[in-house]
């Protein structure tokens, strides 16, 4: 599967209810698979949901290496340093919630 152009949805400010816990969904973004991707070492003030659909890559999170591959989730928290790259021989594309504000 081949999607070439990226998506965004900002200030979305979802409120979903699962029992006592509230989520609050910031924005959605979906990345398409780039070789040359390279998302720089960086946190965010609130949690951060991604899941990659297809493609390879690698993530790094508080100094640690993780293998990403297709039907990856993975949640960084609040001040956790990460970054993301992709396989050049098979990219990773990934969709990337922000919840909890």
């Amino acid at each position: 599967m081949q999607i070439s152009s990226r998506a965004a949805f900002d200030d979305l400010n979802i409120k979903l209810q699962i029992g006592n816990l509230t989520i609050n969904v910031l924005y959605i973004r979906f990345l398409p698979a780039d070789p040359e991707r390279f998302n720089k070492y960086h946190c965010h003030s609130s949690y951060e949901l991604h899941f990659i659909p297809f493609g390879y890559g690698s993530l790094l999170a508080e100094g640690k290496s993780y293998r990403i591959a297709p039907g990856t989730f993975f949640l960084t928290g609040p001040q956790i340093y990460h970054e993301q790259r992709a396989f050049p021989h098979d990219p990773a594309s990934i969709s990337k919630f922000m919840p909890l504000k």
